[in-house]
């Protein structure tokens, strides 16, 4: 009985306690399709969308953080409105309302029995216009009054809204064109001063300086490149691997670049993603995965594994198999690949050879999802997704399973990430990290901060760890959570 109770105690002892969001530690970045709000105060410009909240610091001009459902803002945001005399974000989703303190985060929520079409900024009141007859709440007890006629010295948001795109003729022909030649929409503008913020739907914001009418900055909001299926680091870049295009983002200059790939599109830039060879190929096949050593790269699309040297600019196919590879993973003279969800080592010394990779638990035999090498003082250690959890090859060849505590055995994780003593996994359940010296596991899922359970893709480096998800891209601040 005692050994029982003993080993329970080890088990559990491998679980975290539960972490409690903080949202210090995560960025958020939600598809962008509508821009629907804009706002200000004195330090911040917020953006409203659907899914989100964008907050935009107006000193360093970016984007200080997000708010969404882990913030407490349930339900579809409709509009976002500040109040510079109650230093409160109102905000509408669905028909709730709900008074944000951005500075400190409070917050509170209102259910007022009308539908609320839009929001209208007083000095002690806000109005709102509904189906029927206008409505006011006295900000002082937050009691709402029916009333015939709203104060006319009022700030509108929503559907009657006070500064309206027509009233800026520079603007014409109301929409914006990126360097692309691509058309986005002007949905929203906001006057600030001498600044006119504009917000052009599935780009992102502007701003003008309203005495010269000149163009000032833009920031892109927008990751709706379809699903996202891969996260890589080439070129000195994070590159988020779409349906429909790619996104670049570069760590040392904060800066993000943008690049849809319809057939026809032409590009400067030198990195490997963007070459017209392998555009082509991404068109025809797409692109599975990518492996880059120096100039070299190892890359999987439809059933073939190829070779592309940068410096030659030559794409040499070096193995074709009968089902769609879906992984690539060089090491050494042998590459291991995953194709129908089964492993597979190709002996690159011997070009005619090709192993079947199985396992002392028989657990590959049922499906294999993802790959992953990691160094680890100095040797390689090889992790491979399965169903029930994940298996560990040692440099010595010595297999080991792992099951982390609570999982549900018919979701494997499909996507793996690594760096250091951390193993991350993803799944329809949202991120485990798994600490590979203490054996822990902690748990992270939409409560913790992710945008949805559902990840797609993950890249972890020395201090974030970027999660893909079928609503977006979450970068989320690991090393500020997760013993060292």
């Amino acid at each position: 009985m005692k050994r029982i109770g003993l080993w329970l105690i080890l088990f559990l002892l491998k679980i975290t306690s539960a972490y409690v969001y903080n949202p210090q530690d995560w960025l958020n970045l939600p598809t962008v399709k509508i821009i629907h709000s804009i706002t200000a105060c004195p330090f911040n410009i917020y953006i409203g969308t659907p899914e989100a909240i964008f907050i935009i610091d107006k000193s360093e001009n970016q984007i200080r953080r997000t708010l969404t459902t882990s913030d407490g803002i349930r339900g579809v945001i409709r509009i976002c409105a500040y109040d510079r005399e109650s230093n409160l974000l109102w905000i509408l989703a669905d028909n709730h309302l709900i008074g944000y303190n951005p500075f400190t985060n409070y917050h509170f929520e209102l259910f007022p029995e009308f539908s609320i079409r839009s929001i209208g900024i007083a000095n002690s009141y806000l109005y709102f216009l509904t189906d029927d007859k206008p409505w006011r709440m006295r900000k002082k007890d937050r009691k709402f009054q029916m009333i015939t006629k709203p104060d006319t010295n009022t700030i509108w948001y929503g559907e009657r809204n006070t500064f309206k795109v027509t009233n800026y003729p520079f603007l014409v022909p109301y929409f914006y064109l990126d360097e692309n030649l691509v058309k986005y929409n002007i949905r929203v503008v906001f006057e600030d001063r001498k600044t006119l913020w504009v917000g052009a739907d599935e780009y992102g914001v502007l701003a003008y300086d309203l005495v010269t009418k000149q163009l000032l900055f833009h920031f892109r909001l927008g990751l709706d490149i379809g699903n996202i299926n891969k996260i890589v680091t080439l070129d000195n870049n994070i590159w988020f691997l779409g349906n429909t295009g790619f996104i670049a983002y570069n760590p040392m200059t904060d800066q993000w670049n943008y690049y849809p790939t319809p057939f026809g599109s032409i590009f400067s830039t030198k990195s490997v993603l963007l070459q017209p060879k392998i555009l082509d190929l991404r068109r025809i096949q797409g692109i599975s995965s990518i492996w880059q050593a120096q100039d070299n790269y190892w890359l999987s699309s439809g059933n073939q594994i190829y070779h592309y040297d940068l410096k030659t600019n030559t794409l040499t196919p070096i193995l074709r198999f009968p089902t769609t590879i879906q992984k690539v993973l060089p090491d050494e003279d042998k590459i291991y690949f995953i194709a129908g969800n089964h492993l597979y080592c190709y002996q690159t010394k011997n070009s005619v050879r090709i192993d079947t990779i199985f396992d002392p638990y028989q657990k590959i035999v049922f499906g294999v999802f993802d790959c992953l090498k990691q160094l680890k003082a100095g040797a390689g250690i090889f992790y491979f997704s399965v169903y029930g959890g994940f298996l560990s090859l040692n440099s010595v060849g010595i297999w080991q399973l792992h099951i982390p505590p609570g999982i549900d055995f018919s979701l494997p994780f499909t996507s793996l990430a690594g760096f250091g003593d951390y193993l991350f996994l993803g799944s329809a359940n949202g991120v485990i990290a798994y600490n590979q010296e203490t054996e822990r596991y902690d748990y992270f899922t939409k409560n913790e901060g992710l945008l949805s359970n559902n990840v797609t893709a993950l890249y972890a480096d020395s201090n974030y760890l970027w999660i893909a998800t079928d609503r977006g891209v979450s970068r989320f601040t690991y090393r500020n959570v997760l013993p060292r």
